[in-house]
């Protein structure tokens, strides 16, 4: 829709002396023709909507009357209910506080012979807490000193016990570390006569007589000389490695803990009695702790068949081997050998378990 500073302000191309071009005009014209139909609908339409609110206003106007009157009307109903409600109210809070005086009158007197009651309840009840609190300190003393008196009558007994323990399992170990060192000192003696005697053998000379046959019979006699003392060396070589595992045998015994005196304060309450036993318990753990026995391959007799003999000691080179197999299992798995272990579980504190362990060692020495 064209505006009025665009109808002002419209310019045509001229053709000619005061002449335009038609077809500008035509459609300046044509726009200014849509547009001013545009208005006049417009101006319809505004002319509609004034008439229809003319006619709402009158309407509004005749109601008018009818709703002063509504007005006036609701507002003498209210004042007068408003002055009822407030006589009402003037009546009610007069009878409330008449009621309430005597009400909280009555209240006060209740109140204080209730109190009176219960300070005299109270009174009762503090002075028999007090008497059984005294009587409970009193038997909570009594009961807490027989039960340190008992408690150090029992932790002496278990640090005697212990460290009886203690003595007889460390003689018990040093007892079998000086059974194995002897041990193992006679396998070593053993181990070197028999590389002397194998040594000997494999030193002897070899004489043979000569026929008529004499080469043939001198190639012949060598070689045979010769397989003896292979076989003489190897025997050796065998008998060096037993000595060499012997040697690198190791016992490890583990000392039982000595056993500490605690001295504790002692409460009222039931954990003095569990802590007691719990000390107990542990006690006994530490002094029954073992350490496990080795199984150590006999000494074989010495004879005096040469071949006797070593047959023996390749029999327990085998057995030797056998363990150390089963050692280098349980090493692999820990990263490191950590030695043998003497199970003391196994040794009683009797004189007849220490005859029976003794006997454990007792064939090995026999000469």
């Amino acid at each position: 829709m064209l505006k009025p500073e665009q109808i002002s302000n419209a310019q045509f191309t001229l053709v000619g002396k005061g002449a335009y071009r038609a077809e500008e005009v035509d459609a300046f014209l044509k726009s200014a023709a849509d547009s001013y139909a545009e208005l006049t609908n417009q101006n319809a339409d505004l002319i509609k909507k004034m008439s229809m609110l003319a006619e709402r206003i009158e309407q509004y106007r005749a109601e008018e009357d009818t709703i002063k009157t509504t007005l006036l009307t609701a507002e003498r109903t209210a004042k007068s209910i408003r002055q009822e409600a407030e006589d009402e109210k003037a009546a009610a809070v007069a009878a409330a506080k008449a009621e309430g005086s005597g009400i909280i009158e009555a209240a006060r007197k209740n109140a204080k012979d209730f109190v009176d009651k219960t300070k005299v309840t109270v009174q009762a009840y503090i002075d028999k807490a007090k008497n059984d609190t005294e009587a409970a300190i009193t038997a909570a003393n009594a009961k807490a000193q027989e039960t340190i008196d008992e408690a150090n009558k029992k932790a002496a007994e278990i640090i005697g016990d212990s460290e009886r323990k203690l003595a007889l399992y460390t003689s018990q170990a040093d007892r079998l570390k000086k059974e194995v060192e002897a041990y193992k000192a006679s396998v070593n003696d053993i181990c070197s006569k028999q590389v002397a005697l194998l040594d000997e053998i494999a030193q002897e000379p070899v004489v043979e007589d000569l026929g008529a046959d004499a080469p043939a019979a001198v190639d012949t006699t060598i070689e045979t000389a010769e397989a003896p003392v292979v076989e003489a060396q190897a025997y050796s070589d065998e008998i060096a490695a037993v000595a060499d595992e012997v040697e690198g045998f190791e016992i490890e015994v583990d000392e039982a803990p000595e056993a500490e005196e605690e001295n504790e304060q002692v409460t009222f309450d039931s954990a003095v009695e569990e802590t007691e036993d719990a000390e107990e318990e542990a006690a006994e753990e530490e002094a029954d702790e073992s350490l496990e026995t080795p199984e150590i391959v006999p000494e074989p007799e010495e004879e005096d068949d040469s071949q006797s003999v070593f047959d023996e000691l390749l029999s327990a080179v085998s057995d030797d081997s056998a363990n150390e197999s089963e050692y280098d299992d349980d090493a692999d798995d820990d990263g490191e050998f950590g030695g043998f272990k003497i199970n003391l579980d196994e040794i009683a504190d009797d004189d007849e378990d220490d005859d029976d362990t003794r006997s454990l060692f007792s064939g090995f020495f026999d000469e």
